[in-house]
């Protein structure tokens, strides 16, 4: 189908959109702005990552202990379950509120269905442009399922204060929809302060034409009463504080996404997606109740699911990074 025609005009547009990006930077010509811009584009490109220097700790072994810091893994899901910045510090984590945990999501005709009944007023939803927009006609002929998959750790590699896994895909989501066959995540402790460098590729992914997303959550161990804040534009805003019929469950951060409670605070920078979650994985969902935050805050990494111009189909090897501070009170 890709080579028909109209396929084919479809993926120009897309090519034409992000050639904006080179555009712009070659409009600043031989400048510092321009080595600072493609320093910065350089960076996001992905590679497989050279295992020279790394050592392989036996299966059983989950735990990173150094001088100052304690960290342990889940070694199904390669996410982080204790991080204590010691002597005495708090975790942050454990088996129930993981740190880094990856999953990709499939969506079924019935999703979309809720979804238009949900978000469409019901005088406009018997007109065509209404269901074409905000749904896909014909999903239901291809019987996608509404779930999410796990990809699991198939090596796990230390070095330093860093440790490396490589996950893979569940064979179904990798073959009948379009979840990437190799992530390679890697966690980097800075020994000298409470700060975690996270460094998340993927590899191997198929275009896939049905509904899809990947996620990448924390859901850090905090009380109930502790208070979260995203930034935007520059200011704080409570996912708590939204105005009804807003998006209460969606939100683009700036700067950070923080946690704050009685024992100290936790930030969460996502240098390279903006799109978070409060609560839960939210696409597809509106409503107006409140997110319940002793949930965590799950970032999007990419989605095909609205009929605007982005790729509907994607099959790019990608990059995404954050960094994670704590402070102790």
């Amino acid at each position: 189908a890709r080579g028909k025609d109209n396929f084919r005009t479809f993926e120009a547009s897309w090519a034409e959109k992000r050639a904006y990006i080179a555009s712009a930077v070659n409009a600043l010509g031989n400048t510092p702005r321009s080595e600072q811009a493609r320093s910065r584009l350089a960076a996001l490109q992905p590679g497989v990552p050279s295992l020279a220097g790394w050592k392989q700790p036996s299966s059983a072994e989950s735990v990173l202990d150094l001088p100052g810091l304690a960290a342990q893994f889940d070694l199904k899901t390669g996410a982080l379950i204790a991080w204590q910045v010691k002597p005495g510090g708090k975790f942050w984590a454990d088996g129930d509120h993981p740190l880094g945990l990856l999953r990709y999501q499939t969506f079924s005709a019935d999703d979309y269905e809720r979804f238009f009944r949900q978000y469409i007023r019901p005088e406009e939803q018997n007109n065509d442009w209404s269901r074409e927009d905000f749904t896909k006609p014909g999903l239901e002929n291809a019987h996608p399922v509404s779930r999410y998959w796990q990809p699991v750790v198939v090596d796990g590699y230390q070095k330093d204060n860093a440790c490396l896994f490589h996950l893979t895909g569940e064979p179904e989501s990798v073959s009948n929809y379009g979840c990437p066959r190799d992530f390679y995540l890697k966690y980097t402790f800075n020994q000298a302060k409470p700060e975690l460098e996270i460094d998340l590729q993927w590899f191997n992914k198929q275009a896939c034409r049905m509904p899809e997303a990947l996620w990448f959550s924390f859901i850090p161990r905090t009380p109930g009463e502790a208070s979260w804040s995203i930034d935007k534009l520059g200011q704080d805003v409570s996912p708590l504080d939204v105005v009804e019929n807003g998006n209460r469950h969606l939100h683009a951060s700036g700067q950070y996404v923080r946690v704050e409670d009685a024992e100290g605070d936790l930030t969460i920078t996502a240098l390279d997606s903006t799109l978070v979650a409060p609560g839960e994985p939210s696409l597809l969902n509106f409503h107006n109740g409140q997110p319940d935050m002793t949930r965590g805050v799950h970032f999007n990494l990419y989605n095909n699911l609205w009929g605007t111009n982005f790729p509907m189909w994607f099959e790019e090897d990608c990059r995404f990074r954050f960094v994670i501070r704590k402070c102790c009170v």
